[in-house]
């Protein structure tokens, strides 16, 4: 049913339900057979929030636990630095990026209501 959804005809390789936490419906992790399989299947899933069946439905790429402690490590790093916070962010792919001067004004002007 997804598959016809989202125009992409895949076999899964493994699927397993994680344990729930809080009142929101468990986490169902998915491996696809390859990289390229996934590329795919991540670029076509806004088409779920067409669906009515699948609006409620969220994909993303997992992270390696390498991965993780980096970001972990890189953001500790960052808060540090004195205003460290304030000039830069990390994007949602991991990127260390500087914040534009707008958004900078704008966390300040609210900490000072």
């Amino acid at each position: 049913m997804v598959n016809d959804i989202l125009g992409i005809n895949t076999e899964i390789k493994d699927l397993e339900r994680m344990k729930q936490r809080g009142p929101n419906p468990a986490v169902i992790k998915i491996e696809l057979p390859d990289r390229d399989t996934k590329i795919e299947v991540l670029r076509a899933k806004r088409k779920l929030a067409d669906s009515n069946d699948f609006k409620r439905v969220y994909l993303r790429s997992a992270k390696s636990h390498a991965e993780r402690l980096i970001e972990l490590n890189f953001r500790t790093i960052l808060n540090e630095i004195p205003d460290g916070a304030q000039k830069y962010k990390f994007t949602g792919s991991g990127r260390l990026i500087k914040r534009d001067a707008q958004a900078q004004d704008g966390d300040r002007n609210e900490g000072a209501a």
